[in-house]
């Protein structure tokens, strides 16, 4: 997952495998359970404990959709889903892409023949802290949808 600096926030993208935005799939796993997880991993890597002030707004099918720190700092999907990211960015091997793909749903990207993955974006991240915290986060709670999805 790269990691990049712009001004003052810290950039990351989290690729969402896409049957997890699919209407008939229902996710029951907590985002809650697993923010507490992140918390204690963060406060073990950076030896500092996170604020623990969070809102999480999900999908229908119980997928999160923000992970908020604050009013204004954390990872949300886009509208669309999707986060132009571009290919070489992208660290998947073949198998892997063709699984993150959207272009069944005729998304072309840069002449690739994959679409874009679906991903978290990060909001006004501002520090090492909000940006490891978010992603131990969403690693996390992907892996942990991704299992009850595909019933691993």
């Amino acid at each position: 997952m790269p990691i990049f600096e712009s001004g003052d926030e810290i950039i990351f993208f989290m690729p969402i495998y896409p049957q997890l935005l699919r209407n008939d799939v229902k996710i029951s796993i907590s985002p809650e359970k697993l923010f507490t997880q992140a918390v204690e991993e963060t406060k073990k890597v950076l030896g500092y404990s996170p604020e623990n002030f969070y809102e999480i707004r999900c999908l229908e099918n119980g997928l999160a959709s923000e992970m908020m720190l604050t009013r204004h700092t954390g990872l949300f999907i886009p509208v669309t889903g999707r986060c132009v990211l571009s290919p070489k960015y992208v660290k998947f091997d073949e198998e892997k892409h063709r699984a993150y793909s959207t272009a069944e749903e005729g998304v072309k990207y840069l002449g690739d023949l994959h679409g874009p993955p679906f991903s978290y974006c990060t909001k006004n991240v501002t520090n090492d802290i909000q940006a490891t915290l978010l992603k131990n986060w969403s690693i996390h709670y992907l892996n942990e949808a991704i299992k009850e999805v595909l019933r691993i």
